[in-house]
Parts: structure tokens; sequence; C-alpha cells
């Protein structure tokens, strides 16, 4: 192990004492505890420990599940083992996760929450019995992270610790991978920017579904049922995303939307603001739709298989534009899109 640290290999490590029908007559438990326990004290990134013994037969095929697992679920972008915490980057995936499986946005997850976000990541009901079981294990560290509502953020985070200290890393690296996080706890690109092809003279559009969305992620932060998102809850309702989109900030929004006489954004700036954003750049569209949780906000969100974001925008029909004829004036067809660009021309601050 000192020789693979002076070569700076950042790779994992099964312990592995084979031969383990030669002991005298040692217990596994005492093995473990008088030589690998401290070993694996002395050098964090042993990922595991197990006895073997190819002539008995006894544990082959489990140290190899080890060293598969070590590879395809490591536990060394979850765990700090070292200072025994939950890594940065996998605690802001985590809250993110929290974010989209608080429906009601009320801070807890309730058990209802709980059962929905059991189904989407392991495809089976939690029992009674398994959900109390979890609630005791928050409640023995940290008693104020269970209440009546539900499990708080930080039980939530405490738990995926848990899990990561005990060896089962890779419960949280399914959780991590449903909600589309790849092996550097980023977000996959494919699931960020999806095909979508906007041909030439066609434009994107919010597609009803995708009103609907925004329409419902602004109820449900229009915290005090006042028309309008105050500065503090537009930055709740952007937590799980990277902040105000690009070309917004450019804008200086939110004065260049509706605004009621408070200065927030109603209902309708809300919804033309994502309106203009889906024509100009659907790409920035389908991103933040991603970050928002549209994949997870259809009735069967509980279910393994999420509602495309690319089905919150719709495709216009090409413009067609005839050829001018001199001295002939032909009828407009009526126009089907809801969005329109238009130019306004004059000096500046006029």
């Amino acid at each position: 192990m000192p020789h693979f640290r002076s070569l700076g290999v950042n790779v994992p490590v099964v312990l592995c004492a084979n031969r383990s029908d030669q002991t005298n007559n040692t217990s596994t438990d005492q093995v473990v505890e008088d030589e690998m326990l401290p070993v694996m004290a002395e050098f964090k990134e042993i990922d595991s420990c197990i006895r073997t013994s190819a002539r008995e037969h006894h544990n082959i095929n489990e140290v190899f599940f080890l060293c598969q697992k070590a590879v395809t679920d490591p536990i060394a972008p979850l765990f700090d083992s070292k200072e025994s915490t939950l890594k940065p980057a996998c605690v802001s995936a985590l809250q993110r996760i929290f974010y989209l499986c608080d429906r009601d946005q009320d801070g807890y997850l309730s058990d209802k929450e709980i059962h929905d976000f059991q189904m989407k990541c392991f495809g089976k009901p939690l029992s009674d019995l398994d959900l109390s079981n979890i609630k005791s294990s928050i409640q023995r560290y940290s008693p104020e992270s269970v209440t009546d509502k539900g499990i708080t953020q930080p039980g939530f985070i405490l738990l995926n610790k848990l899990f990561a200290e005990k060896g089962r890393h890779e419960t949280v690296w399914l959780i991590l991978r449903t909600f589309h996080y790849t092996d550097s706890l980023s977000l996959q690109s494919s699931f960020l920017s999806p095909k979508f092809d906007v041909p030439a003279n066609s434009s994107a559009e919010l597609s009803p579904a995708g009103y609907r969305f925004f329409v419902d992620l602004f109820l449900l932060h229009d915290k005090d049922n006042d028309g309008g998102l105050s500065p503090s809850e537009l930055s709740a309702l952007f937590a799980p995303t990277p902040g105000l989109p690009p070309q917004w900030l450019e804008n200086d929004f939110p004065s260049c939307t509706v605004r009621n006489d408070a200065g927030y954004v109603t209902l309708q700036g809300w919804l033309a603001q994502w309106s203009m954003t889906a024509f100009t750049t659907h790409k920035t569209t389908l991103a933040y739709l991603a970050y928002l949780g549209f994949d997870s906000s259809s009735p069967s969100a509980s279910s393994t298989k999420n509602t495309p974001t690319t089905a919150a925008l719709t495709i216009t029909k090409p413009r067609k534009r005839p050829p001018r004829t001199p001295g002939l004036r032909r009828r407009l067809s009526p126009v089907s899109r809801t969005v329109l660009q238009a130019f306004i021309l004059g000096a500046p601050h006029s």
C-alpha cells in the first residue's frame, strides 16, 4: 500500500486474506478484528476485506463480486474515509434529489414521498416496518432529522452517509444513477441536451405539458399566494439548477418581464419568460427542464419510466414565404404559432 501511495495510484483496493484453511481454527471475526481492521484504519483507500480459501472454495465468488463492485460502484467519489463524511459533489447531488422528491416543497419527505422515491429507484414497495427502521436509524444519530412531517434534507443526507459507511454504497449509486448522474457525479450530457432538431423556418415552443409544468412550478413556489415570485421564492425554485439562465441575466431579469406592484414576477411574466427562452434558445430550456425535474413531474413519476424533457416542447410548422409577384396581393394564411419575434428600431434609451 505505501508503494501504491508513492506512485500516486488512486484505485479501489480489496484486501483478501487467502489460504484461510491453513489458520489454526481462528474465527473470521477474530482475524478481521486483529489483522484486517488495523490495516483498513491505516489505509483508507481499502474498499473492503474478506477471507478466502481456494482449497475449500470459501468466498471465491464473493471476492470477485467485491472486486466488481469496487469498480462499478466505487466508494471513493462518494465518501471521504479520512473525514468520515460524504464528499461535497455527492452531497450536492443528493440535495437536488431531495428537492425533486419533495413534491410539495415543505422541506420534508413524507411517507408517501418516500414510498414514491423507493418505487422510482428500486422498483419495489417499502414496507411499513422497513420505513420505521429507516427512520429509527436516522434518529439514532440525529433525532431532529425525523418529525411527524417526515424526513428532513439533513436526515436524507445522513441516511446515504450511513449506507456508504456500512459498505452499501451500491445503494447510493443506484439512487444517483436513477436521477441521471454519471460516475463523476455530473448530470448526463444526453439528459441535459437530448436530441431535438428544429428545422429551418420552424421554431420551438412550449407544449401544453411544458406550460403545465411551469404553471405548477410557479404555484408550488408562490408560498404566500400573492401571485408573484419574490427573490427568495425564485432562489428556492432555482436551487437545483446552476442559477438563472445566462440569457435572463443578460436581459436584466426580472425587470424584463411582467411584474406586480411589489416588483415580483407574475405567472404571466413567468410563462412569457419561458416562452421566449424556448423560442430563442431551446437547448437552454431543455437543460433547465432537466434540472428542475420535468422528467419526474408526470403522474407516473414513481415508476422507472420517465417523461423525456423534449415532451415539454413542440415544433411549429415551417413558415412558407410565397414568391412575390408585382401588382398581386395575396391573402395571408393564418398563423398557428403562439410566439412571434419582433424587432423594435429606435435610439437607445428612447
